[in-house]
């Protein structure tokens, strides 16, 4: 069909719970003149169907104005369905691919949508996925933007209870030249298999009127480009809406010029595994940051590993409790109310990720439990920094960096295992951590290259077993409970790998083999 349109419209007082299926079966819609699917009114939803075995085309042109004075290839302002195990790709010429203005479901399908401004565009709620089905192998969403997002929703009254993403499930691939998904209130991540790459560049990504950035598709320098989003939505109001993001559970892969995951409410990582590349920060809060819901020695409910990023997690308030995090940045790798210089390569302001001055606030840095490693580059950046209070109570931290803790208000040692390599030449120390409120210290003096396998050990049992990112002089350790323990560089390692990635290989049990003992 070219130059035709498939226009739905339902009375929905006299049928309140009608639905509409849309069989396509090898179709080929073309409209350059409006929206080749039109959806003025249902009383239930709209089912959009690609059958088993069938190949399907919907294609919109490059300038028109439907009947709601916008555009959209699949145009729908009441509640739209996808699914089949087909095959449908949809083709935004004029500005957005798929419109919703109330829910869009995107259950099952091989779905393609390209678009020179939003690709996917719902304004209730977006949910990919059915969180009834157990098996999501027949759902595969590919998403491409020119100039917009990949996947928003946009309602900002916050009464409603929603302008909401949920992702369930499925294979998602997603190139945006702003940012990956973006919700407006609340962005939960249940699962599937989750690819996310922003393609702004950072000369152009920036934040010249507020937090959020500039509306998507921005001639200036304020285009925000983050993989996960959620907050204050970025085309409608000025006002400043509150964004909570929950990771419950699937393999997510970012690589950002913003942010990989942002949010200017809570952040919650409780599951699933997240690989963060980014050229500001891998993880940003306005608010609090947890990590992990599981106990002090577990560290695989949720996996973060940040291949690199100005600054790793940030937040006003970070708890970890459990889980496995590996940072590499240029910056601090974990950062309690920081960022008064901005963000990233940016001047004071830039990308919106700076707290602005708040030293000595009411502001915590806590580890309660799990995994972390922080790797820095040398100079004035730290391990873990904290613009107030600073506790670790449990797990175990290591810090490759000049200044593996830093704080400006209280600070304890209660329990947990904490291992630093200053590097040679390095700045060091425990930034007011002072010994007598550790239970066991040991300080070692060492030599040895960077590559080198660190181990904390009592006796053949292994603490914690790490490759030093830097070259080794001296070590210190903070052990609770491990009165005997004492460092080793080499040797082997035998027993369960917590993690490894392509320059890091990590043990938290185990025997150690062989190795030199330090000094």
């Amino acid at each position: 069909m070219d130059g035709g349109q498939i226009f739905v419209n339902v009375d929905k007082t006299a049928y309140p719970d009608g639905v509409v299926e849309l069989d396509l079966m090898g179709a080929e819609l073309t409209n350059t003149k409006n929206s080749p699917i039109y959806v003025e009114s249902i009383g239930d939803e709209v089912q959009l169907v690609a059958k088993s075995g069938t190949v399907n085309t919907i294609s919109d042109g490059t300038s028109y104005t439907n009947a709601d004075s916008d555009c959209g290839a699949v145009y729908s302002k009441d509640d739209l369905k996808i699914k089949g195990s087909g095959s449908l790709t949809v083709n935004g010429n004029c500005q957005d691919g798929i419109v919703c203005k109330n829910d869009l479901k995107i259950y099952n399908g091989n779905i393609t949508v390209n678009a020179v401004d939003d690709a996917v565009r719902g304004k209730d709620s977006i949910t990919i996925g059915n969180d009834a089905d157990t098996d999501f192998s027949t759902l595969s969403l590919t998403v491409k933007s020119t100039s917009g997002d990949g996947i928003k929703s946009t309602e900002t009254d916050t009464t409603t209870g929603k302008g909401n993403v949920t992702i369930n499930g499925g294979k998602l691939n997603i190139t945006a030249y702003s940012d990956g998904i973006h919700a407006s209130q609340l962005l939960d991540v249940n699962g599937g298999d989750i690819t996310i790459e922003t393609t702004c560049p950072a000369s152009s990504s920036g934040s010249t009127g507020g937090m959020w950035g500039g509306s998507s598709g921005s001639t200036d320098t304020a285009v925000s480009a983050k993989g996960l989003k959620a907050g204050t939505t970025d085309d409608t109001t000025s006002a400043e809406i509150t964004g909570v993001i929950n990771v419950n559970a699937g393999n997510i892969n970012i690589n950002s010029t913003d942010d990989c995951v942002h949010a200017n409410g809570n952040i919650l990582l409780a599951g699933g595994r997240l690989d963060l590349k980014s050229s500001d920060d891998a993880v940003h809060t306005d608010a609090d940051l947890t990590i992990g819901n599981g106990t002090a020695s577990t560290y695989d409910d949720i996996v973060v590993v940040v291949s690199s990023a100005y600054e790793g997690m940030e937040g006003l308030n970070i708890t970890q409790n459990s889980g496995t995090v590996i940072v590499n940045s240029t910056d601090d790798g974990y950062n309690a109310a920081g960022g008064a210089d901005g963000s990233g390569n940016m001047s004071p302001g830039g990308w919106g990720g700076g707290f602005g001055s708040t030293s000595g606030g009411n502001y915590s840095l806590n580890l309660k439990g799990g995994f972390a490693l922080v790797n820095v580059t040398d100079g004035d950046h730290d391990g873990f920094d904290s613009n107030g209070a600073l506790t670790v109570s449990g797990g175990i931290a290591i810090t490759n960096g000049n200044e593996p803790f830093d704080c400006d208000g209280t600070k304890s040692y209660t329990g947990g295992v904490y291992v630093i390599n200053k590097g040679s030449g390095g700045m060091g120390g425990m930034g007011g951590m002072g010994g007598s409120e550790m239970a066991s210290t040991l300080t070692a003096s060492c030599s040895a290259g960077s590559g080198t396998r660190i181990t904390l050990a009592d006796g053949s049992k292994v603490i914690a077993s790490f490759l030093a990112n830097k070259s080794v002089s001296t070590l210190t350790a903070g052990c609770s409970s491990n009165t005997g323990a004492k460092f080793y560089t080499g040797g082997t390692v035998s027993g369960t790998e917590l993690i490894k990635t392509s320059n890091q290989s990590v043990y938290v049990n185990g025997t150690l083999s062989g190795g030199t003992q330090c000094n």
